[in-house]
């Protein structure tokens, strides 16, 4: 979904009016967080499990961290979320680079490339 077509103007206007009909912050928290859910989905499809798996990691490690009863405990859970979050970023990111790298220096030394993904 574009920003620029016709179905993202119709999802903005719904999404707009649902935060004006519901009237609890709450409610409108868990609102947008569905709407964005269903506008990540619509738009990356398979990916969609990935923001659902990294929303579950960071809310859980923001409870640890909250509940923690020392502040060493809360930089574990802390240090956890953003390495969980990094990972993901850096393996979709950058797991093409390498495997091109890899190939590459492979044929350089006379290996043939193999690598793909």
């Amino acid at each position: 979904m574009l920003f620029n077509s016709f179905p993202f103007l119709l999802f903005a206007v719904v999404v707009l009016l649902g935060i004006v009909i519901i009237k609890s912050r709450d409610y409108q928290y868990l609102f947008l967080l569905l709407a964005s859910y269903l506008f990540y989905y619509y738009s990356s499809g398979s990916l969609f499990v990935l923001v659902i798996y990294i929303t579950l990691l960071n809310f859980y490690c923001a409870k640890g961290i909250f509940y923690a009863s020392s502040q060493k405990i809360s930089k574990i859970y802390f240090i956890g979320s953003i390495v969980g979050s990094l990972f993901i970023l850096a393996f979709f990111k950058y797991t093409n680079f390498a495997l091109k790298t890899v190939n590459f220096i492979g044929e350089w030394f006379g290996y043939p490339p193999d690598f793909s993904l």
